[in-house]
């Protein structure tokens, strides 16, 4: 009782009278401001996440969710042939819900929950220069509409290490060629919601001037949709596009990513320091998950140029001459 009424002075007991089910706090969750400022995607995805909840609990009252009930969720998502990634992720959107729920008052602690082993995926494979190139011609035999630009958007993410979505949202407004770099996420398009710059390698820059001179004097955009009409809209993806080709090409394991991960493999070869290559990708590590993912291509690379160095027509010195030239000294 004298932690109850410390607790009562401290408002810090569960709100009394009637609590909402949890179909109907899932709304007041979507109507918070914290929660608006989230990501388009974030959203959809906790929303598709939210409405199997739903479905399962039913109108159970928010503070009566319980540790079996959520297992009973888990077991039958995975009896459905859900991975344990796609059902962890489907419960962290419920604890971003409950957390919510203990913020206001209508729950005293979250329940128990615990996160399923998830499966370790396959390592991938680093796209080659060769392969890189059997993907281009794949557009070129398989996008007839769209080939060219097709084409420069899959040069442009390998060139610059942009991502899929916040690449099609760079207006030319961004792209600096007397500065030499492109600006990426301006918009808050980028992952971090952060925009970062891009400086100009040989390949980009030479990409983004050839662009220039096909631009559309109507169009603002580097990729803009093919659909416009007469409205100023950038493209909204190219998916498509990279399944015709990389089926043409007999690489169906490559994605938008993978672009990402050449031009991040090639910069960490080309000798370029990890803090540098960090801030070209958005990464805000300074560097450590460049050197964890990459680090082995620069121990190749440092195997390869170990393997140029010869001594046999080095004349080395002979250790007795020197240790002579030390007495005399």
């Amino acid at each position: 009782m004298d932690v109850l009424r410390h607790k009562r002075r401290e408002n810090a007991l569960p709100v009394t009278g009637h609590k909402p089910a949890f179909s109907t706090y899932v709304d007041t969750y979507f109507a918070k401001e914290e929660v608006k400022k989230k990501k388009l995607g974030t959203l959809e995805n906790e929303e598709q996440a939210l409405n199997r909840w739903k479905a399962h609990l039913g109108d159970v009252r928010i503070d009566r969710i319980t540790t079996p009930m959520i297992a009973t969720f888990k077991d039958k998502r995975l009896a459905g042939g859900a991975k344990s990634r796609t059902v962890n992720l489907d419960q962290i959107a419920l604890r971003n819900v409950l957390k919510w729920a203990v913020e206001d008052g209508y729950m005293r602690e979250l329940p128990a929950t615990k996160k399923l082993k998830e499966a370790k995926a396959p390592k991938r494979g680093l796209m080659t220069p060769h392969e890189f190139e059997r993907i281009l011609a794949g557009v070129v035999a398989k996008c007839e509409k769209n080939a060219q630009q097709v084409g420069d958007y899959l040069r442009f993410l390998a060139y610059s290490g942009g991502r899929e979505v916040e690449t099609l949202c760079i207006p030319w407004a961004d792209v600096d060629f007397k500065a030499r770099r492109v600006t990426i996420g301006r918009d808050e398009s980028s992952k971090n919601r952060e925009m970062r710059e891009v400086d100009f390698n040989d390949n980009l820059e030479g990409l983004l001037i050839d662009m220039a001179k096909r631009r559309a004097p109507d169009c603002s955009w580097l990729f803009p949709s093919p659909q416009r009409g007469k409205k100023d809209e950038h493209a909204k993806t190219f998916r498509e596009s990279l399944n015709l080709a990389r089926e043409a090409a007999g690489l169906e394991w490559i994605g938008f990513h993978d672009f990402r991960h050449f031009f991040a493999s090639f910069c960490v070869m080309a000798g370029i320091d990890f803090m540098t290559i960090s801030a070209w990708l958005g990464h805000k590590d300074g560097g450590i998950l460049v050197g964890k993912i990459y680090g082995h291509l620069l121990e190749d690379h440092r195997q390869q140029a170990a393997r140029k160095v010869r001594f046999d027509l080095v004349a080395l010195p002979d250790p007795k001459k020197r240790a002579r030239r030390k007495e005399v000294a």
